[in-house]
């Protein structure tokens, strides 16, 4: 399957996709890939007054693109968090077994950082069961891998997909550091980028 085609695969069904996970993404993530043209979203969270301890590599011939900053007064999370990240990452993928041309697309990570200790990980775990049990009502769950650490569950990524996605378009996790000085919530978007607009992964087979 050729990239272009691809395309035209998930541009053609953009209108029959669930409008609620753009509104989720509008609810948690503060520059909003799918509100407006990638042109303007880029810059405006690259300069981002919030944002701080930017790392931005500009894409080139041999790297894609990334960025990385912290947010000290953002706090999308219902739990009580110290600062969040926010990661944008250009990534490569191939669209099946026996095509060698590859593909790109973008993965935005919110990350919030909850307080150390045993009180901070009581909190994610909720966050995150309670964000389980809002996106499983409108997507499949698929794949659930939870971390441990010396027999102890120190983690869990769980993945939400439709029939017919070309990847999974949202992830969540949580993770805890060893003495649990690092509690952390993860909210993942992934999207393509085509004709200067956001899109997320749908096939003719999606819903």
């Amino acid at each position: 399957m050729k990239i272009k085609f691809l395309l035209i695969l998930v541009l053609g069904c953009q209108a029959a996709y669930p409008q609620w996970l753009y509104t989720t993404t509008r609810s948690y993530f503060r520059q909003d890939p799918f509100k407006t043209e990638f042109s303007l979203f880029l810059p405006s969270l690259m300069n981002d007054p919030g944002l701080i301890e930017k790392k931005i590599s500009k894409k080139t011939d041999s790297t894609l693109f990334y960025l990385e900053g912290r947010y000290n007064s953002y706090y999308p999370f219902t739990i009580t968090t110290t600062h969040c990240k926010i990661i944008l990452a250009e990534m490569q993928n191939y669209p099946d077994s026996s095509n060698k041309e590859p593909f790109t697309y973008f993965v935005y990570q919110l990350i919030g950082y909850a307080l150390p200790g045993e009180s901070g990980l009581n909190d994610i775990r909720q966050e995150y069961e309670k964000l389980h049990r809002r996106f499983k009502k409108e997507m499949e769950v698929n794949v659930l891998k939870e971390l441990e650490r010396e027999g102890v569950q120190s983690g869990a990524i769980m993945n939400y997909t439709f029939k017919g996605m070309i990847f999974y378009p949202l992830t969540v996790a949580w993770a805890s550091s060893a003495d649990h000085k690092e509690n952390i919530i993860v909210l993942s978007i992934r999207f393509f980028m085509s004709d200067n607009q956001a899109y997320l992964p749908i096939t003719p087979n999606s819903p």
